[in-house]
């Protein structure tokens, strides 16, 4: 039997320097998740979005949503995009910003 309900889970990085304001930003994201999202599923599922790691050059935090919706077709792929764009909207109330990723080269000696 197929599923009728799916989970989207996704991390968000954040400079060390706003760690004290995370929480609050991701309040912020989940509200904008719960206005976008109407197949969100708030209870009996984890509906979370909490600091989750401490990284070498930056914060981690894990959003973590359940919807009412199969994992496959249009809808999922609809939903997953609001969701996506519902975190943008609640971290860019905040006064903070993303980390920028930080790239290693790696020359191998020939």
């Amino acid at each position: 039997t197929r599923s009728n309900t799916c989970r989207v889970l996704t991390t968000l990085r954040f400079e060390y320097g706003d760690i004290q304001k995370i929480p609050k930003t991701l309040e912020a994201v989940k509200e904008e998740i719960t206005k976008a999202c109407p197949k969100l599923i708030c209870k009996g599922k984890a509906f979370r979005a909490m600091i989750s790691s401490f990284e070498r050059d930056y914060v981690e935090a894990t959003i973590n949503c359940s919807f009412d919706l199969p994992t496959t077709g249009e809808d999922f792929w609809a939903n997953r995009e609001q969701m996506f764009l519902a975190i943008d909207r609640g971290v860019s109330k905040s006064d903070i910003q993303y980390a920028k990723p930080i790239y290693q080269i790696i020359q191998e000696a020939s």
